[in-house]
């Protein structure tokens, strides 16, 4: 999250290996003038419905607005961040091996190129 900030993040649900390792997770977030930081994954894919506000997503560089109903799936080494304009919520999926913070590989990006 930019600035140390953290979203409101609630997890509703998920499902579990057999060796109680998290295999998915679901969790809404509101985020408000904030943003994912650029980033990848290599053991998990993401997939983003946004429910309400407007903001911007980053994939691989190209940049795109985004609205309610928008929903975009990234795949795991696809580079990506999202930022809120307004108060932006989404449902946010993980699925994967790996669902924890040692699977993000942070990256820079200056946000100010698409204000």
């Amino acid at each position: 999250i930019k600035n140390g900030q953290e979203p409101i993040t609630t997890l509703h649900g998920g499902a579990f290996s057999e060796d109680m390792k998290p295999k998915s997770k679901v969790y809404a977030n509101a985020l408000l003038e904030q943003s994912f930081n650029y980033h990848t994954h290599t053991n998990r894919s993401e997939h983003w419905t946004v429910t309400a506000g407007q903001g911007r997503i980053i994939i691989e560089g190209v940049a795109n607005a985004v609205r309610p109903g928008d929903s975009y799936s990234v795949k795991p080494g696809v580079k990506h961040a999202i930022y809120a304009e307004t108060e932006l919520r989404l449902i946010e999926v993980q699925l994967g091996e790996d669902l924890s913070e040692d699977d993000i590989n942070r990256l820079d990006w200056d946000w100010s190129t698409y204000g």
